[in-house]
């Protein structure tokens, strides 16, 4: 469904592509006689009305293409399709399917969201990370979970100190200017990657509903690619095998960098969904991108080749004040799932976001408050006479 916006015979991009997208020359923009004082505002809302009335315009003119000639063609694709069959359309709930959900599932609890927080306080000596993961519902119930992990690049193992600190600096100067350095990996893989990966574990493995709703792309970047750790890859698979074979699920991204699904859900009016393709495409690409070893390439492969294609994802509104959203969903389940996503969206009318989603991160960041762990740290520094030492600029300000 890629080729869906992309007619094959438009015209060329301007040469200037900064120009084209700011309305103005890159010279212009960095010629600080341009530019204006702050104290002379007119012009500067002037332009803010003008380029919003402009960008609306185009944009209700745009989702009346999509509506007229793009939904035609996505009919077209399921009619065509061999992989997805019926599921690949576009769709409108109405409010009683939508009230079925609320009472029927939703309010009886039904339907488990998790949700999850992390924070790090890194200094040179000790990087601590707190991790935490909450299990909610509407029938009253939940349940948390926490963890902290304390990251040391110096530990002490049969050395002397000074070959200790000799293996230390070598190892910090060649990570020095390298983003994907040791340190920043294994604070990644501590950070989002097992956050993620137990998040979907405590959703999939406490939880006690039909029906389990997440936070994001099931098959997150830091999952599929293991975060750079080849055993933490292969956990991560058969985690996402077990998942993906549970089937009632549905994940929800609170954003994407996918402007063609963008542009899609754009168009929609309140409840109405997009089933747009599977996830197999996106995950491939994520893996002959990035570099792993063979065996985890392999392994990874062999893992969208099986559940890439059960792995569908579209877009819905649940309000007309709110954006649309990204889901994923199990291709046999996948208009449940969205029924259970519209329906639960709706009760946040503004937001048009899932309320469960929005709970559990309610209780995860109450009950595990980021700031506590700043707080932490810097007091046991501060208890061995060394309370400003290891603090950043900004964190002395």
């Amino acid at each position: 469904m890629s080729d869906v916006l992309l007619p094959g015979n438009g015209p060329a991009p301007p040469s200037d592509e900064f120009a084209a997208g700011y309305g103005e020359p890159l010279d212009r923009v960095l010629d600080p006689r341009a530019w204006q004082p702050a104290d002379q505002l007119d012009d500067l809302y002037r332009r803010l009305d003008e380029e919003v009335d402009e960008a609306l315009r185009q944009a209700d003119a745009t989702k009346l293409a999509v509506r007229q000639h793009i939904f035609g063609r996505i009919e077209e694709a399921r009619l065509a399709s061999r992989d997805l069959g019926d599921e690949i359309g576009f769709y409108a709930a109405t409010p009683e399917l939508i009230r079925r959900q609320h009472f029927g599932l939703l309010f009886r609890g039904g339907v488990e969201a998790a949700d999850g927080t992390s924070v790090a306080h890194d200094t040179l000596p000790l990087t601590v990370m707190s991790i935490g993961v909450v299990l909610v519902s509407y029938d009253g119930s939940y349940g948390t979970w926490g963890h902290r992990l304390y990251r040391r690049d110096l530990r002490l193992r049969g050395m002397t100190p000074f070959d200790e600190l000799v293996a230390l600096l070598d190892r910090r100067i060649r990570e020095n200017g390298h983003p994907a350095d040791r340190h920043a990996r294994l604070t990644q893989l501590g950070r989002s990657g097992i956050m993620a990966y137990m998040e979907r574990a405590i959703l999939l493995e406490m939880g006690r509903a039909p029906w389990r709703l997440g936070h994001g792309n099931p098959v997150s970047f830091p999952l599929l690619t293991g975060s750079g750790s080849a055993e933490f890859l292969r956990k991560s698979l058969d985690l996402l095998r077990r998942l993906i074979d549970f089937e009632k699920f549905v994940f929800v991204q609170s954003e994407t960098t996918e402007r063609d699904l963008l542009t899609i859900g754009d168009a929609l009016r309140p409840l109405e969904y997009v089933v747009y393709d599977t996830a197999e495409d996106a995950m491939r690409r994520i893996v002959e991108a990035e570099t792993y070893l063979r065996r985890s390439r392999d392994e990874a492969r062999e893992f969208i080749d099986e559940y890439g294609p059960k792995l569908v994802r579209g877009v819905y509104r649940a309000s007309e004040f709110a954006p649309p959203y990204v889901f994923y969903a199990h291709r046999e389940r996948v208009h449940e799932a969205a029924l259970i996503a519209l329906a639960d969206s709706t009760l946040h009318e503004h937001r048009g976001f899932p309320l469960l989603i929005d709970l559990a991160d309610a209780v995860a960041r109450a009950v595990f408050d980021p700031a506590s762990i700043a707080d932490l740290v810097r007091a046991a520094y501060a208890a061995r006479g060394k309370p400003y030492r290891y603090l950043s600029e900004r964190e002395t300000r």
